[in-house]
């Protein structure tokens, strides 16, 4: 079984809202004229549905909707043999609020009505679900301690990566010992004879990408320079990019795709 590690970046561009007060008779006024006046510099957008609804916003559409949701689940049959390959999908971010944006500007893009009737090709999948994302020491994650989460199963300090919660941010110390060092799922399939491989449209020394072989105490060491520039010791504190290039299990990975060259450059080379 082969393990391959994708990050997707998606990137939703949002209307900017005009900060002009609300005042007089207007407010008692729903409909287009209003909603141009509110945001005058958003970008053209669908009518209020008090101009009319579409046909297929009646009672016997969703029953039938719903019918055909359940027929289709009770059709469906696990398959339950071995799988010969794993791809693990990551798109940045994703919050809910971005997935739907996403959802709407997509029916928008295929000419729906107003955008909410369309689907996202993974809002298709027998099996959905959602994450609550934090870290040991913060309420809000970042994608060093949530990529430690998704591939390692276990929580870790904000800007931390493939370490345990006794690793505190550059921390370089506990960093180096394997004792507080977690692994990730890339690193149990080589363990098991599999290939892995990791693509990416960021760096492959980012954060996300770096929680399938890095184990690190600070997110923004991909390279010795930056950790000199912090005031830590690069010969001893080994950076990301050294742990991909002369560590397991980064070294033993089959297929890297990615940008980051100049993680592997000394400082003084220019990138050509």
């Amino acid at each position: 079984m082969s393990r391959y590690v994708s990050l997707l970046i998606l990137v939703s561009v949002l209307g900017t809202f005009s900060g002009k007060a609300v005042t007089g008779h207007r407010l008692n006024h729903i409909n287009q004229d209003y909603e141009d006046w509110m945001h005058s510099y958003q970008p053209p957008m669908p009518k209020f549905r008090t101009l009319g609804k579409p046909k297929y916003e009646s009672t016997n559409h969703w029953v039938k909707a719903a019918q055909s949701t359940l027929k289709d689940r009770l059709a469906h049959k696990n398959i339950e043999g071995v799988a010969k390959n794993t791809i693990f999908f990551l798109g940045d971010g994703m919050s809910l609020p971005t997935v739907t944006a996403s959802r709407i500007f997509k029916g928008q893009l295929e000419g729906s009505h107003f955008g909410e009737e369309g689907t996202l090709f993974f809002e298709t999948f027998p099996h959905v679900g959602v994450s609550k994302t934090f870290c040991s020491d913060s309420q809000v994650a970042d994608s060093a301690c949530s990529a430690t989460a998704y591939l390692s199963g276990t929580k870790a300090n904000i800007a931390t990566i493939g370490v345990k919660p006794t690793v505190s941010f550059r921390d370089c110390k506990n960093m180096m010992n394997v004792s507080h060092q977690v692994e990730s799922v890339l690193a149990w399939a080589q363990a098991a004879g599999k290939s892995t491989g990791v693509i990416t449209t960021t760096r492959v020394t980012h954060a996300s990408p770096a929680g399938t072989y890095a184990h690190i105490a600070d997110r923004d060491w991909e390279n010795d320079a930056v950790v000199k520039a912090s005031g830590a010791d690069p010969e001893f504190c080994d950076d990301i990019a050294e742990q991909l290039v002369l560590h397991n299990p980064g070294r033993k990975i089959n297929v890297i795709l990615g940008g980051g060259r100049r993680e592997f450059m000394p400082y003084n080379v220019p990138d050509p």
